[in-house]
């Protein structure tokens, strides 16, 4: 009678476990990131490896960024990029 509440406490003794630990390597992963936003010449000296995968693929586009067009040439002068003046 007892079964379930022992299954009940092994999946929240378990599922606390593994939050922690990917709680972890999610902070590493971000840190890595800041890192070499701020200045990627230390992470070709220390992993050669891993920083040649950084450069390979600079940025990849997330969901809205890949259907967005591109925006519309500046008109003359660096205006809005609204229609040219008319011709005279």
């Amino acid at each position: 009678a007892l079964w379930w509440q022992a299954q009940l406490a092994g999946f929240a003794i378990g599922y606390a476990a593994l939050s922690v630990v990917g709680t972890t390597v999610q902070a590493g992963v971000a840190a890595l990131y800041v890192c070499y936003a701020e200045d990627p010449t230390p992470l070709a000296s220390i992993a050669p490896s891993l920083y040649a995968t950084f450069i390979a693929q600079p940025h990849v586009p997330t969901g809205g960024e890949a259907e967005r067009p591109p925006p519309p040439p500046r008109g003359p002068g660096g205006g809005g990029g609204g229609p040219p003046p008319p011709a005279a």
